[in-house]
């Protein structure tokens, strides 16, 4: 079964860890129907020692938070009763 997901971001970024938070909604596309709604949050890290220029290491930290989100919204989807 295949799945339709809408992702609408928005960010709220701290220093030196940002934070990403994803509200979503997932719709199985024949019909509609709502799968899974939710919020998933995740802290992205990067220290001075990986990337010394500081918007680097934002953007560092940043990316791992948005990877962590999409972790954590394939684990969901994957733990849903069908």
């Amino acid at each position: 079964m295949a799945y339709g997901a809408r992702l609408y971001p928005e960010p709220l970024i701290s220093a030196p860890a940002p934070h990403r938070s994803a509200p979503l909604l997932v719709t199985e596309p024949a019909s509609g129907d709502r799968v899974f709604s939710g919020t998933l949050t995740s802290t992205g890290t990067a220290s001075s020692s990986e990337y010394f220029n500081p918007t680097e290491r934002i953007q560092v930290a940043t990316e791992r938070a948005i990877q962590d989100n999409i972790r954590k919204l394939i684990a969901t989807l994957h733990g849903l009763k069908r």
